[in-house]
């Protein structure tokens, strides 16, 4: 399927504009960063609960379901999925502190400042390793009503189960990030390799913040994230071995694929006014 029939989403169907559909993942993608980071999740850990809630949210307009109760509990199922599952009753309460402290700020906000509570510091440096937030967590979670809680509980668990079902059990995901690595391992020519690879490393979890990973393999996305930085940087990566770059995984690779994926991005960065 063509990238112009993906982007027709039922968001769209039901009144919501592109650009609106792209500030709402956009904020999602921050608050299960935010989220995961509670829940002492690596962000690759985050990055797959990610693709979950795209393929879910691909199907069913935002108008119909919690997203940020779904975008938890997708968090919560990829942690069990990497054989790291949280306690549900944990991974609740931090949910139940998140989203309230959303709608306070909601309420307070005052002209100026941003639109979401999570467009916040890298994982891992969130607020959370603060002393002071996670003094307030302590606090908050001898407020919470069980019976809430109890709720909760059971809206998470009703949430994952409509995931599952709706992604039909598939549970299998392929994340750019290991051919990263592998290219950082192997590809012996790389220009100011640490700098470039972690700017590479941004742009591919920029990706996550459109639903680029249900049209794209992991390894375009990968190598569109390359491309974006030699661009971004002004250096260009040299052959290897004989081999293009764009070549590395795998010799029926397009340059034209690559640029097509990441001009998609610089799209999103063109609608969000970002970089």
């Amino acid at each position: 399927m063509l990238y112009e029939e993906w982007i027709k989403s039922p968001h769209q169907e039901d009144g919501i504009p592109l650009k609106k559909e792209m500030e709402i993942r956009n904020e999602i993608l921050d608050f299960m960063l935010e989220y995961g980071c509670h829940l002492i999740l690596h962000p690759e850990n985050v990055f797959k609960a990610v693709f979950l809630f795209h393929r879910f949210s691909t199907q069913i307009s935002f108008k119909k379901f919690d997203r940020f109760l779904y975008a938890a509990s997708a968090t919560f199922l990829a942690a069990k999925l990497d054989d790291m599952p949280r306690p549900l009753e944990n991974a609740v309460k931090y949910y139940i502190f998140l989203t309230e402290h959303k709608k306070k700020y909601s309420q307070t906000k005052t002209a100026g400042e941003k639109d979401s509570l999570f467009k916040t510091d890298p994982p891992e440096k969130s607020t959370f390793q603060n002393q002071q937030t996670q003094e307030q967590f302590e606090e908050f979670s001898k407020t919470i009503d069980k019976k809430k809680i109890l709720d909760k509980k059971e809206k998470f668990c009703d949430a994952e189960v409509h995931i599952l079902k709706m992604i039909g059990y598939d549970l299998e995901i392929d994340l750019p990030y290991r051919y990263l690595d592998e290219f950082t391992k192997k590809y012996e020519v790389i220009p100011s390799a640490n700098i470039f690879m972690k700017i590479s490393k941004n742009f591919v979890n920029d990706t996550f913040r459109t639903t680029l990973c249900l049209y794209y393999p992991p390894h375009i996305i990968a190598l569109a994230g390359l491309h974006l930085t030699q661009v971004y940087l002004g250096d260009m990566l040299q052959d290897f071995n004989g081999k293009k770059w764009f070549k590395f995984f795998s010799e029926e690779t397009s340059e034209e694929e690559i640029k097509q994926a990441a001009e998609h991005l610089k799209e999103f960065y063109s609608v969000m006014n970002m970089k």
